[in-house]
């Protein structure tokens, strides 16, 4: 953030736009203003978070997003596979001036997996000068509930994306919610009459604004079983979000 200090008198003032881009500054007859800019960062973000990537000796393709500003640097790593190679834990590094951090992420407990990185920015959310960083990550589940007879299954598929915004010092989950959740059940085998709720999909729109910031979730679609639900992720009797009904503002501290 760009802190101007105006000490103004007389008049014939008039406004000079610095040549490095900075908050313009007022001048006159009386006392010049002094813009005083954010603090420099005091290392190489990028080449500290390359730094910090390679002490980590990861595989080749480990390394799933990055992203960079002039004054941060931040990468989505998957640090552990499952049997099948299924991404089953992230870290999210940070390099920023005030050093390097490491968030662990993990999706849903159960049979639950990363799929990818939908989205990864870093953005001074809070006018501080320190950069801050939204994740969206998609992630699936599978739930399975036994039958009364022999074999008989409920299936039920879960897919998420996670919003989850990173900041603090040190980096931390600041706020994390669900902007997308598909639910669909499956009975196995054929002639399983296991009642199987309908399938279910809720999305938000989301968008972080205001000083201090808060995180705005709209939601545009509704559809949960009215009955027969499978316990998952998603519980909409349990959510704020959810109860607040077509949208809730969720202020941001800490960042």
């Amino acid at each position: 953030s760009v802190v101007v200090l105006a000490l103004l008198a007389g008049c014939h003032k008039k406004t000079e736009a610095p040549a490095n881009g900075s908050a313009a500054v007022e001048t006159g007859s009386g006392s010049a203003a002094v813009a005083t800019p954010p603090p420099a960062p005091t290392k190489d973000v990028g080449k500290a978070l390359d730094d910090a990537l390679a002490a980590k000796h990861l595989a080749p393709d480990a390394v799933l997003e990055r992203v960079a500003s002039p004054t941060s640097a931040w990468a989505v790593v998957a640090t552990k596979l499952d049997d099948v190679k299924n991404v089953v834990a992230i870290d999210v590094v940070a390099s920023r001036a005030d050093g390097v951090a490491e968030v662990h992420l993990a999706p849903p407990t159960g049979k639950a997996s990363f799929k990818s990185v939908d989205s990864l920015e870093a953005k001074d959310l809070d006018g501080n000068g320190t950069d801050e960083a939204t994740l969206v990550l998609h992630w699936v589940r599978e739930t399975s509930i036994k039958g009364e007879q022999p074999g008989w299954q409920l299936m039920a598929d879960e897919e998420g994306h996670q919003l989850y915004v990173l900041g603090g010092a040190p980096v931390r989950v600041a706020f994390t919610h669900l902007i997308s959740y598909t639910s669909t059940a499956t009975t196995l085998p054929e002639d399983n009459t296991m009642s199987k709720p309908d399938d279910e999909t809720v999305t938000y729109d989301w968008s972080i604004a205001g000083k201090p910031p808060a995180v705005s979730l709209k939601r545009t679609k509704s559809e949960v079983a009215a009955k027969d639900r499978v316990k998952g992720t998603l519980e909409p009797a349990s959510d704020p979000v959810f109860a607040a009904g077509s949208g809730k503002d969720m202020p941001l501290s800490g960042l």
